[in-house]
Parts: C-alpha cells; sequence; structure tokens
C-alpha cells in the first residue's frame, strides 16, 4: 500500500495563493459590493464572443488615432511651402516621431477596413440601423461633446496670429499686438483643459435630464 505523499512546494503555493485571493475579493466584495460593478464591466473587457474584440480593436484603434494626431498636429506645418519638410523633420529629427506617424496610419487603416473585417469574420451581412439617441447614452455623448471641444479650442489656437504676421505661414483670421497676443495663449491654454470637463458635465445632465422624460 502506498504511502500518501504532501503536496510538491509549488503546488502548495498556488493554492494558498489562491484561497488568499478569494478571501480578499470576497472581503471587498462584502465591504465594497464591488461584484455588481465589476462584474458587467468586465464583461465589457472580456467579452464571452471572440467577434466582440473586433469592435474593440475598433474602439483602440479610434483612441490610438486621437492621440497620435494630437502628438503630430504640433509638429506638421500644412502649409505646402512647408508640409513636406515638416513631415520630414517630423521622421527623421523628432525622438519617436516616425513610429507615432505609423502607429497613426495603422489605426487608420484599420478603422477603415473595420466594417468589411467584422463582416468577413462573422458573417452577419444584415444591415443594423439602430435608431439611438444622444439622450439614450449619456456619457457617450458627453465624452463626444468633450472630444470636439478640446480639438475646437485647438483648432482656434490656429486662427490667431502675432502682429506682424509670419510670411511663410498661412494668413491668420486673427492678428494682435505682442502682449494681446501673449493673453489669447494663455487663455488658449486655460481653456484647453478647462472647455472640455465643463462641456462633458453640461452635456452629461443634460442628456440625463431628457432621458428622464
Amino acid at each position: 500500500m502506498a504511502t500518501p505523499t504532501k503536496p510538491q512546494r509549488s503546488a502548495r503555493l498556488v493554492a494558498g495563493s489562491a484561497k488568499a485571493a478569494q478571501g480578499s475579493a470576497r472581503y471587498l466584495d462584502e465591504r465594497l459590493g464591488l461584484a455588481g460593478w465589476l462584474g458587467p464591466n468586465l464583461r465589457k473587457l472580456f467579452p464571452s464572443h471572440w467577434s466582440f474584440l473586433l469592435g474593440e480593436f475598433a474602439l483602440y484603434s479610434f483612441v490610438l488615432l486621437v492621440l497620435t494626431g494630437t502628438f503630430l498636429v504640433f509638429f506638421y506645418k500644412p502649409n505646402p511651402d512647408v508640409a513636406f519638410a515638416s513631415v520630414r523633420e517630423l521622421s527623421l529629427d523628432i525622438r519617436g516621431g516616425l513610429l507615432v506617424r505609423q502607429m497613426h496610419h495603422w489605426a487608420a487603416m484599420i478603422l477603415l477596413f473595420y466594417p468589411f473585417l467584422e463582416r468577413r469574420f462573422t458573417g452577419d451581412r444584415r444591415v443594423h440601423n439602430l435608431l439611438d439617441r444622444p439622450s439614450h447614452a449619456p456619457v457617450r455623448t458627453a465624452l463626444g461633446v468633450a472630444v470636439i471641444t478640446f480639438f475646437t479650442v485647438l483648432w482656434a489656437g490656429t486662427w490667431v496670429s502675432e502682429l506682424p504676421p509670419d510670411p511663410r505661414a498661412p494668413m491668420p483670421l486673427l492678428t494682435a499686438p505682442h502682449e494681446t497676443y501673449l493673453w489669447i495663449v494663455y487663455g488658449l491654454r486655460a481653456a484647453l483643459f478647462v472647455l472640455p470637463p465643463i462641456a462633458y458635465a453640461i452635456t452629461l445632465a443634460v442628456c440625463r435630464s431628457r432621458a428622464r422624460r
């Protein structure tokens, strides 16, 4: 009759770690009620069917497109005379510039071909016309308005120039003396961080009030 052997050290360590993790999760859930919040959100991060990952690729590609585009806009010059030179400088002289350009390019390609890839891999060729009002998804709508506000402030910064304007740059809509120009620049910098949260809060409140009607 074989004598029972003790479990190996690694097996006991794994079992003890699992028991400690279960106890910690149970303790936090009893006091904070995290299960009701974590369950639905974890199912969004780790979907039950593999086809949902295609949608996540599209979402992450859009986020990457926004982040890399924000980086590139600080170096790219849209003037036809210096546009190619600015792209060349961005690719060769700016640290990580070429990598960011390639990330921006491939994120745009994934986002462009996402509908065709989803149809090809899932076999779903139906037309999905979902009537979804902005007030039905308040957080999503508020985030969209905040992002639009952020880029509108960036765009507004290209409208103003110091007197005299740079002859190599496109003609600005507004020219101002040096002191006034500095105050405008400082105001736009502050607005870049202040206006998007304000737009988010106002849009969220309006959407939620309309959804309760």
